[in-house]
């Protein structure tokens, strides 16, 4: 049975309610899933430093152009949530670099 009739036969079986209300569960486990899965504290003083600068860039205080390495590549590919919860780290307890 192709899945398009599978689905449709779920459907016609189940109360519409019980289909929204799946799917919203459904739908906040990924998103649960997801924020844990991106938020960790940064590995080192450097990690942290750079995200501090990216995240100093997206919200406009620097200019881009003075951004290089890795907080040029953060500022590209992350989000400011992101690299908020990265810069916050408590440097006292970072290594100079990690190894």
């Amino acid at each position: 049975m192709p899945a398009k009739s599978r689905k449709m036969m779920f459907c016609m079986f189940a109360p519409l309610h019980q289909l929204k209300v799946l799917g919203s569960v459904i739908k906040c486990i990924l998103i649960d899933m997801r924020r844990k899965s991106q938020m960790s504290p940064a590995k080192s003083k450097s990690q942290q430093q750079a995200a501090g600068a990216a995240l100093s860039a997206k919200r406009g205080e620097v200019s881009v152009a003075s951004l290089k390495g890795a907080a040029r590549s953060m500022y590209r590919s992350m989000t400011a949530r992101e690299l908020r919860e990265l810069a916050k780290t408590p440097i006292a307890t970072l290594p100079k670099h990690k190894r």
